[in-house]
């Protein structure tokens, strides 16, 4: 947090406070409500992402650590800003607690990051305060003029939790540990491909209907068009070179049907504009279908890769990747596996003997605690090495408490529980686990 600049922090500052303020924004309709006429809402609202700003550069500066001098420090922020908004008008005097209240949240963002402090749940939160707002805007008279500026807001709500929701997943997935998440520009740029795919796709629908008055009316406009070309007027002829008696102007015929030649033309040029139109869409198409195919290919690499990714082991260097592609069943098992390790961090404990259901999880089980105490003893995992790489350097290093055939045997059985996909015996498992676990309960 200390490492970046105060210009670029107050930046950063004012983008988040904007972000909260757009998804709790059918709370400031409400609030709007209360507020004199004279005063409108772009001018009072427009200016609340300010005492985040003014909160943070606060506590930057001054690094108010004591509870009560922050609140002390962002109510004064907070009375200065309806002072300059409102001014001294008791019936504007409920903008004080909302400012003092954001302007203390711009204070903890100085020592807080954002991700933590704002977390995904409130996104979610925030649709759901639309969804509600939507629903009883349309049954209160009053809050009906505000309906199309809900729904504006309710949808860059909804692309803003999108993107987010988004960036938060992929840091998670690629979080090792302590380390600060690293993802590949390859992977990153696919994501962010599909992000945006997935909001053009969102916008269509929602703007379904506008689109297709505009489609009808360029429609309208090109058949006006076609016309006015069938039957704009011939141009006069030169006058003759001598000049004539003035005779009697011949009498113009009645207005009647058009002949049937323009009408057979009119619809053959209907005709050649749909095909050429046709033709556009396929060679259109034929052009982009080949990077659409790699396209697509590669996202579908990335897809694969990110529900295939492992499982990990907290607070260790080791990760137990699954390399094969991912299946209904394989999907099945891996989402139980989630939600029983949820439910065992829930209850405050971890991974028992008891908990596992075949053999396959049980040689995997060994060779985390196998690593686990070979860590203990100072051993650090590397995560490119393979089970038996990772036996033999922990030999080497003399922290696996083992013996060597031991080891040996039970790095064969997690390469079988790993990549083999048949059944592990209980013959085989018995002699492993006795020295494994008998180790553990030694240590313990």
């Amino acid at each position: 947090m200390n490492k970046q600049t105060f210009g670029a922090g107050i930046v950063r500052v004012l983008l988040q406070g904007a972000v909260e303020l757009l998804l709790f924004f059918p709370l400031l309709l409400l609030l709007a409500a209360a507020v004199p006429p004279e005063l409108p809402l772009w001018r009072w609202a427009g200016a609340l992402p300010l005492c985040y700003a003014a909160g943070y550069a606060v506590n930057r500066r001054f690094a108010i650590r004591r509870f009560y001098l922050l609140l002390a420090a962002a109510l004064v922020l907070g009375a200065v800003y309806t002072l300059l908004v409102s001014g001294l008008s008791w019936s504007s005097c409920w903008l004080l607690p909302v400012s003092w209240l954001l302007a203390y949240r711009g204070a903890k963002l100085a020592s807080i990051p954002w991700r933590i402090y704002f977390q995904i749940k409130w996104y979610l939160v925030g649709l759901l305060l639309y969804f509600a707002a939507s629903i009883a805007f349309h049954t209160i008279p009053s809050f009906q003029a505000s309906i199309p500026l809900l729904n504006f807001a309710g949808l860059a709500a909804l692309l803003v939790t999108l993107v987010m929701a988004n960036q938060a997943n992929v840091q998670q997935e690629t979080l090792s540990g302590d380390r600060e998440p690293a993802v590949a520009s390859a992977v990153l740029r696919n994501n962010r491909l599909l992000i945006g795919l997935l909001a053009a796709a969102t916008l269509a629908v929602v703007w379904f209907r506008k689109l297709q008055q505009a489609a009808d009316w360029l429609r309208r406009q090109l058949v006006a068009f076609i016309e006015w070309l069938m039957n704009r007027p011939a141009e006069p002829e030169a006058p003759p070179a001598a000049p004539q008696p003035p005779a009697q102007p011949p009498q113009l015929p009645p207005a009647g049907e058009p002949a049937a030649w323009l009408v057979w033309l009119e619809k053959l040029a209907y005709v050649l504009v749909g095909i050429l139109l046709a033709a556009a869409a396929i060679y259109l198409i034929y052009r982009l279908s080949g990077r659409l195919a790699a396209l697509i290919k590669r996202c579908f690499r990335w897809l694969t890769g990110w529900l295939n990714r492992a499982e990990r082991v907290q607070d260790t260097g080791y990760h137990d990747e699954v390399e094969r592609l991912m299946t209904w069943e394989l999907w099945k098992e891996s989402q139980a596996d989630r939600w029983k390790r949820w439910r065992q961090s829930r209850a405050g404990r971890g991974t028992k003997w008891e908990d596992l259901t075949d053999n396959r999880e049980r040689a995997r089980h060994l060779y985390r605690l196998f690593l686990q105490r070979a860590e203990t003893g100072g051993y650090s995992a590397k995560a490119e090495l393979t089970a038996r790489e990772t036996v033999r350097e922990v030999e080497e290093q003399g922290t696996s408490g083992l013996p060597s055939e031991a080891a040996e045997r039970l790095a064969n059985l997690y390469d079988k529980a790993r990549y083999g996909g048949g059944t592990i015996a209980d013959e085989e498992l018995r002699p492993v686990a006795q020295d494994v676990r008998n180790k553990k309960e030694g240590a313990s």
